[in-house]
């Protein structure tokens, strides 16, 4: 098992850790039976208009959607609660947990975007990441930037494309990607014959907990600018309801890359 000062060392460093067999094989196939039954009824989702222009395709389950025995023992695993504790300190609070589906045969992906905005700073929270099925180029993986979370990145690039020294979680069922919030991360699109299946669990430092610091929430940036809850934020309005960047980034120069 990795040291508590090992895990916390390595996410002040990446950004991210990955842990792995998190869960063993009997609760991997509880929570898989339960996201199965929970996506069953979804039906293909007519996108909309904000989240074709942020590139953000798959559909979110929350709250009684996903209330079963199978997806709730992840929650409930203090095995979870135990690598919050270590990255955020004993005093962590629980938030929330979701599950991301991307149905397969439908363009379901995640642009780059970071899960809260910088101009925040030091506001964020961690965001952990459980994996249900082994994570491939043909199912979908996330991608994320190691030590992107030190540097806000204030020019547009391209949504989808691979990103300089990006690592991507290419990793066994029962794995736990845990990561920071300012991180860049992004989901591969799927292109298997199955739905993918993402539960997120999210924990933060006490003064950052939604009920003292809810206005951060839903705040995040994007490759192509910054939102709120997937609309953009009007400071300068477009057709398109957005404001573009000034200059877009040769993909060789990304800023964090100076940083390394």
């Amino acid at each position: 098992m990795t040291s508590g000062n090992t895990l916390k060392s390595d996410f002040e460093r990446d950004g991210f850790v990955i842990v792995e067999n998190f869960l063993d094989p009997s609760e991997i196939e509880a929570a898989r039976a339960d996201a199965r039954a929970a996506a069953a009824v979804l039906k293909p989702d007519p996108h909309r208009p904000d989240r074709e222009f942020w590139g953000v395709l798959s559909q979110r389950l929350t709250g009684n959607d996903i209330d079963r025995p199978g997806l709730n023992a992840i929650a409930e695993k203090p095995r979870l609660a135990e690598v919050a504790r270590q990255i955020l300190g004993d005093d962590c609070v629980y938030g929330d947990q979701s599950m991301q589906v991307y149905l397969p045969h439908l363009g379901h992906r995640q642009s780059w975007h970071s899960d809260t905005d910088p101009d925040d700073s030091p506001f964020f929270y961690l965001t952990m990441t459980t994996y249900l099925q082994d994570q491939t180029r043909q199912l979908g993986m996330t991608r994320l930037v190691p030590g992107s979370h030190h540097a806000p990145i204030e020019k547009s690039f391209p949504d989808h494309d691979d990103l300089p020294g990006q690592a991507a979680a290419d990793v066994r069922a029962g794995s736990l990607c845990a990561f920071h919030s300012l991180t860049w991360h992004s989901a591969m699109e799927n292109f298997s014959d199955e739905p993918r299946f993402v539960v997120v669990n999210v924990f933060s430092c006490p003064q950052f907990s939604r009920d003292r610091a809810g206005q951060y929430y839903g705040r995040m940036r994007h490759a192509r600018g910054a939102r709120r809850s997937g609309r953009p934020t009007f400071d300068h309005p477009t057709d398109q309801g957005s404001y573009p960047w000034p200059q877009a980034y040769d993909l060789a120069q990304m800023p964090y890359m100076a940083n390394r």
